[in-house]
């Protein structure tokens, strides 16, 4: 995207949704550029989560596919882009989980704000279980290896299951 060297990423999600231009490493780039500029830009660290969270929750309405506000974007040729390819949420949920646990000794930090933030997009319960899930089983990256990390996960995992 030639916004993306620019600083524009959410311009690049829009050009992705209007042309159809399906590159998942492309998008992940794009998102993972969204939650660097919210990290370089928030005074605090508890500024980061909430900065963080209301991006999400703005962009994940208009990207996520179980978003109400989200529709498949038609691309060249009338081929359709199905909302999830532009809200990737296993990727994301790992990112922002990620991002989580890194910030947890800070004020106000609390272990479900990324499960509360993706409810009130509407993305639903069994989907984010799926991703957390999918994060404490089958993840391999050294990062989720730490100590603590798999506990993390598990205190969010049991925290969405009490809610549910």
């Amino acid at each position: 995207c030639y916004a993306l060297p620019r600083g524009l990423h959410e311009a690049c999600l829009a050009i992705y949704s209007c042309s159809g231009h399906y590159d998942p490493m492309l998008i992940r780039k794009t998102w993972d550029a969204i939650i660097a500029g919210l990290l370089a830009h928030a005074p605090t660290r508890k500024d980061v989560i909430v900065l963080t969270s209301e991006k999400i929750r703005q962009l994940g309405r208009l990207y996520a596919a179980d978003a109400p506000m989200a529709s498949a974007s038609q691309g060249r040729g009338g081929l359709a882009m199905s909302a999830d390819q532009l809200f990737p949420l296993f990727y994301l949920t790992d990112r922002l989980e990620h991002l989580s646990f890194q910030l947890r000794d800070s004020p106000g930090w609390q272990a479900d704000w990324v499960v509360r933030t993706l409810r009130e997009i509407g993305i639903s319960t069994a989907a984010i279980h799926d991703a957390l899930y999918n994060l404490l089983v089958s993840s391999k990256t050294p990062f989720w290896q730490r100590p603590g990390a798999r506990l993390h996960l598990l205190q969010v995992l049991a925290n969405l299951l009490d809610q549910w």
